[in-house]
This record gives structure tokens, C-alpha cells and sequence, in this order.
């Protein structure tokens, strides 16, 4: 099907090749100088391509210190994970994890939040307050509470944080944990709950 280089209207069959023909347009592609044959890039195979040769291609990718962006929305679920895990190994360091945050589920966020307090609450550019909008409701209430429990800024998981998990922080404030900073809670509490804390405050004033 390909001789000497020479590719007539390629774009256009792509949808029409088997894998073993795709595969091959992919390994002409990456050995091409110019990484394309006839206007042929290799982010256009990723529709058409096998999930397996897909993982195959992270790993080329990851190994050869390429950008992997642009191939992140075809590649499965279980390849992602693995990348998780490699990251969090010590591989794949040069991997943009804010790029890579929009594509991995509920499991590997997680892990990937364990990895970052692990750390300081950074690597490479990205800060645990880049997973809150990717994270599970339930580990984000977690964290929450956690961070007042022990006195700590929880003031970026306030946008992200269930109005359960604030009604327990305004119940914990009225019943002692003096901590709490609730002048930040003010913006997102629910009616109920600023009336409450507003009769905690104006009874304990009175007495």
C-alpha cells in the first residue's frame, strides 16, 4: 500500500485503513523528518487507532520526553492509571498534570491528591488546588473537614465543599472549635446556616 514514501490522498482513507496499515502510517510518520507524510500528522491517526497501540504510544511518548497533550482524549482508562501510577513512581516527570486532570476518574485523582500532600502539596507546577474541581464530593468534604479540624487554611475547598460539610464546620464553631475562621464561611453558607451562627453570635453578645 506504501511505496517509496508515497502517499496519494492518505487524510482521506484513514477512516477506511485496518490497524496493521494505520500502524504502519503511524511508524512512517515518526521516522519522517518532518513528522508528517502527505499533510498527514500523527495526532490525526488517534481516532482510528487501536486502544492497545495507543498505550503503546504513551509509553513512546513518555520514554522520549514528548508531549503527550494531544493524545491524552484517546487513550483508555486503564493506560491513564498507569501513568498515575508511573508519575507518582518517580517516571513521567516531564507530564503536564493539568493537562492530564480531565481525563483521569475519580480513583486516580484521588491517588494523585494523596501523592501531591505527600509532597508538599506540589509537583510540577501543579497544586492540590488544581484537583478540588476534578475530585470526588466526599474527599472534598474529607479534606475539608481535615483542614479545620486541625486549624488549617480551608479556604480552597470553600467553593468546591457540599452545604453539608459547611453546616458541620458552623456546628463545630458553635460548639467550641474556636479555630474556625467562619468570617470565610459567610459567602457560602446557606441561609439556615447564617441564621444560626447570627443567633449564636448575637445571644453570646447579650450574655
Amino acid at each position: 500500500m506504501f511505496n517509496n514514501g508515497n502517499f496519494h490522498s492518505v487524510k482521506s482513507m484513514l477512516p477506511f485503513l485496518d490497524e496493521e496499515d494505520l500502524e504502519l502510517l503511524a511508524q512512517r510518520i515518526m521516522e519522517s523528518p518532518t513528522q508528517m507524510i502527505d499533510n498527514v500528522r500523527l495526532e490525526n491517526l488517534y481516532p482510528f487507532l487501536d486502544d492497545d497501540y495507543l498505550g503503546t504510544l504513551l509509553s513512546q511518548f513518555l520514554e522520549k520526553g514528548l508531549d503527550i497533550t494531544k493524545l491524552l482524549p484517546f487513550v483508555d482508562d486503564d493506560d491513564l492509571s498507569k501513568l498515575v501510577d508511573q508519575i507518582i513512581s518517580g517516571k513521567g516527570t516531564n507530564v503536564n498534570l493539568n493537562k492530564l486532570l480531565p481525563f483521569l476518574d475519580d480513583d486516580d485523582i484521588k491517588k494523585l491528591a494523596a501523592f501531591l500532600k505527600q509532597n508538599g502539596g506540589s509537583f510540577n507546577g501543579t497544586s492540590l488546588s488544581s484537583l478540588l474541581p476534578f475530585m470526588d464530593d466526599d474527599d472534598i468534604d474529607d479534606a475539608f473537614k481535615d483542614a479545620w479540624t486541625n486549624g488549617k487554611d480551608f479556604s480552597k475547598y470553600l467553593p468546591f465543599v457540599s452545604d453539608e460539610a459547611l453546616s458541620e464546620a458552623v456546628d463545630a464553631y458553635i460548639h467550641g472549635n474556636s479555630s474556625i475562621d467562619v468570617n470565610a464561611l459567610y459567602p457560602f453558607l446557606e441561609e439556615d446556616d447564617l441564621k444560626k451562627l447570627f443567633h449564636y453570635e448575637i445571644n453570646k453578645k447579650s450574655n
